[in-house]
């Protein structure tokens, strides 16, 4: 059985960063740290055969998993078949059979070659990655609490986990945002570790995956929305379909399907690690997030912040459709009141206000983008709008000496140098002592030479000097 939540489309506009760098990550760390685990095997389990450790620990390994008769039946199926190989490399990754192996030696006379051997042996495994850095309770570590949940026993384990971990993780990011997102990820990937040394204390068994923190992120999904219904797909054998229920009704649903896998199922799931992912990530949202944790409201209700914009610009078309263009300008002027600096909106006032150029109205709209050209974010829009005003026959707003200023040092600053040295000579025509001239004309030379115009730097700058030899620019050059 599986159900995944389907409530969110993902937008690119907003792409899921620290998502996608931990699936990075994880892959790196797989196809890079862990690639070599085979060959380190193979190594330490060549040892381990022909050092003759193998013939003499094998009958102890029969006692020692006297009582786990699946795993017995199983070595003893493959011993008997001539399955050595397979047989060594149970014993040696058997961590907890160390243990039971000391106890059982420390009378035998052989003793310390024995242990000599056995250390060269587990050294080599104990260099194997998920044995180094996986989450073992009875041998516990720091870096396996951490580490773990970065390690993949294979390329379906990993394959699988990614998957989960982008479904979830893409709209979580962006409605708790990327560092409560990435701490609470971490958080819970730690509280899973804890929870499953907590509860199985002798064990030897390895864990590692990413699963705790990626059911860590199950549980604050469903309380990010709580009781508001959601979509769901569900896979039940052969069916699949979609379904809307509250958030929080799937809660008992995943955590029963993880507790009947910890108590009737014998697999090698770390089924303690999903449960502390999923319980710690449900109580740590849902106690935070109406206090510490900001939520992106409109991203989990889907309102579309640029709705007003949209449907301003509708209205507009339908207007100007019925050929009221007066009405079409009141539209945009409302809407501009909130959204002084929204580029489709802007261009949508300045289109209709041009089929009046005579009309004020129309050398307001320029006058209004023409302002953004401060911020570097707005200039693109700006030179896109001054090169159609350019080509209109009235074009009295580029009459005023202050817009002429204005517009040449931005376009020169920003890589509009061409439309910046027109600018500049139709204020020299205009107003040849305007104060900011030197200023522009030393601007001017900066963006040839930027664009490696040896000809044209120094042509400003002798114009500059010779015109305007009292301005600040033209002395501190006479200076160099």
């Amino acid at each position: 059985m599986l159900i995944v939540p389907a409530e969110q489309k993902l937008d690119w506009s907003k792409p899921p960063i620290i998502t996608l760098l931990l699936i990075i990550i994880n892959c790196i760390i797989y196809w890079g740290y862990q690639g070599n685990d085979e060959h380190k095997i193979d190594q330490a389990v060549t040892y381990y055969i022909n050092s003759g450790l193998y013939e003499k620990e094998k009958p102890l390994y029969y006692q020692y998993i006297d009582k786990e008769y699946k795993l017995y039946n199983e070595v003893y199926r493959l011993d008997k078949a001539g399955y050595s190989e397979y047989v060594a490399t149970n014993i040696l990754l058997s961590v907890g059979f160390d243990l039971f192996l000391k106890e059982k030696i420390k009378d035998n006379e052989d003793k310390d070659q024995w242990l000599k051997s056995r250390k060269i042996a587990t050294d080599q495994r104990d260099d194997i990655s998920y044995i180094r850095f996986g989450i073992i309770p009875a041998k516990p570590t720091a870096g396996g609490f951490f580490v773990s949940m970065f390690l993949h026993g294979s390329g379906d384990h990993l394959l699988g986990n990614m998957i989960f971990l982008f479904i979830f993780g893409f709209s979580l990011e962006i409605a708790i945002g990327r560092i409560i997102f990435t701490a609470l990820y971490l958080v819970t990937g730690l509280a899973a570790n804890a929870l499953f040394f907590v509860l199985e204390p002798q064990s030897f068994q390895p864990g590692i995956g990413a699963s705790g923190a990626i059911a860590g992120l199950m549980g604050m999904y469903l309380a990010l929305y709580g009781l508001r219904k959601i979509k769901f797909f569900y896979w039940i054998g052969f069916y699949f379909n979609y379904f809307r229920a509250p958030a929080i009704a799937i809660f008992p649903i995943w955590l029963g399907k993880e507790l009947y896998g910890a108590f009737f199922t014998f697999d090698n799931v770390n089924y303690w690690a999903h449960i502390g992912g999923l319980v710690s990530g449900f109580g740590l949202l849902y106690l935070s997030k109406n206090w510490l944790v900001k939520v992106d409201i409109d991203y989990i209700e889907k309102n579309d912040p640029n709705e007003p914009i949209v449907r301003a610009i509708n209205q507009a078309d339908n207007y100007i459709s019925n050929f009221n263009l007066d009405a079409a300008q009141r539209v945009c002027q409302s809407v501009l009141n909130e959204y002084p600096e929204n580029h489709q909106l802007l261009e949508k006032y300045y289109t209709i206000t041009s089929h009046n150029p005579a009309h004020k109205n129309f050398h307001q709209a320029v006058l209004k983008i023409f302002q953004l050209a401060k911020n570097p974010q707005h200039i693109g829009f700006v030179h896109k709008i001054f090169k159609k005003y350019s080509q209109q026959k009235n074009i009295s707003t580029l009459n005023s000496p202050k817009v002429l200023a204005f517009l040449t040092e931005h376009f020169s600053k920003h890589g509009y140098r061409a439309d910046a040295e027109i600018l500049l000579k139709r204020l020299l025509k205009l107003d040849g002592k305007n104060a900011e001239l030197p200023n522009l004309l030393f601007i001017v030379a900066k963006a040839c030479a930027k664009d490696k115009d040896q000809t044209g730097y120094q042509r400003y700058l002798n114009y500059l000097v010779h015109h305007y030899p009292d301005s600040q620019q033209a002395k501190l050059l006479k200076k160099n």
